[in-house]
């Protein structure tokens, strides 16, 4: 269990640069429903001001999960995508392209169990999806990439929410032939 309280009680400098109690709850959440995401075996629960804000048992069923997160109007329009070759797993769920956000913040991509932001694996995600989605629409989607830590340099940011592949391009192609592939088999 992990409690936060009076956070910036003896840094005053800090709380200036704070948002709103609203916004910033709601990049709390946000941190918690990435972890939950990555991490289905794990009940998440946060709680603000008393009151539960979200509540994520633990579940072996990794869709399961994902409805939790992203909501249950999308559970009948996910597609569970699988790839794996010598050095590289991909494994995750992708929306019909009738399911769309207005941004990228339903799309969640995960490297070795870890949440990231990878304009590589988000740009063959939109090729894979071809001329599905219109301008300005971004398809919801949970990403589960493995690869060798070889293979990977985490060190790119010092938030480590980005990563470097070193067979980027292989990736890159893994990713959006099997998310073509899918939306070709689902069309």
């Amino acid at each position: 269990m992990v409690t936060v309280s009076q956070l910036f009680f003896n840094t005053p400098a800090r709380r200036k640069f704070l948002k709103t109690v609203n916004t910033e709850m709601g990049h709390i959440a946000d941190t918690v429903s990435n972890m939950a995401l990555g991490h289905p075996d794990i009940q998440f629960r946060l709680i603000h001001n008393g009151k539960i804000v979200k509540n994520l048992s633990a579940t072996a069923d990794n869709v399961g999960r994902v409805v939790d997160v992203l909501g249950k109007d999308i559970k009948n329009n996910l597609y569970k995508i699988e790839f794996t070759s010598d050095f590289l797993t991909v494994q995750g769920w992708i929306s019909s392209p009738r399911i769309t956000r207005s941004t990228s913040r339903g799309i969640y991509l995960y490297v070795n169990r870890r949440f990231v932001r990878n304009r590589v694996i988000q740009h063959a995600l939109f090729q894979g999806y071809g001329s599905r989605l219109m301008k300005g629409q971004f398809p919801v989607a949970v990403i589960f990439i493995h690869v060798p830590c070889d293979q990977l340099d985490v060190n790119v940011h010092p938030t480590k929410h980005e990563v470097k592949f070193a067979q980027q391009k292989k990736i890159h192609d893994a990713v959006t032939g099997i998310v073509a592939e899918r939306l070709r088999v689902a069309d």
